[in-house]
């Protein structure tokens, strides 16, 4: 599926698609969440993407990718602050500023540390 993503980001959101490509992609079967990024890695779990339909798994790898574009929670990070925080304000921020999909809620799960 996340060939299928690149593909059409490709053609569609070049943006997007110049960051996806600079994220090396890692299977992670342990992760609870379906994608989550950071130190230059896209960790994807692949048990629960396959519970997804396209739209749904572009959703989620979106918001990855818009947080990276925003440098939170993981290169922005406050005196202080505790990584649960961090990821709290990260959600809020991106639920509340992108909404993509009209009427629908975002699927943002915390990752475990």
């Amino acid at each position: 599926m996340l060939k299928q993503l690149a593909d059409h980001w490709f053609l569609t959101e070049p943006a997007l698609f110049a960051l996806y490509v600079q994220q090396q992609q890692e299977e992670n079967v342990r992760m609870d969440c379906a994608v989550r990024c950071g130190q230059g890695r896209l960790e994807y779990n692949p048990l629960i993407l396959k519970h997804k339909n396209f739209k749904e798994a572009e959703q989620l790898v979106r918001i990855e990718m818009i947080r990276l574009f925003l440098k939170h929670p993981y290169e922005r990070e406050p005196d202080g602050c505790s990584r649960e925080a961090m990821t709290i304000g990260s959600n809020i921020t991106i639920a509340d500023g992108y909404c993509f999909l009209k009427g629908e809620k975002l699927p943002l799960k915390e990752p475990a540390f």
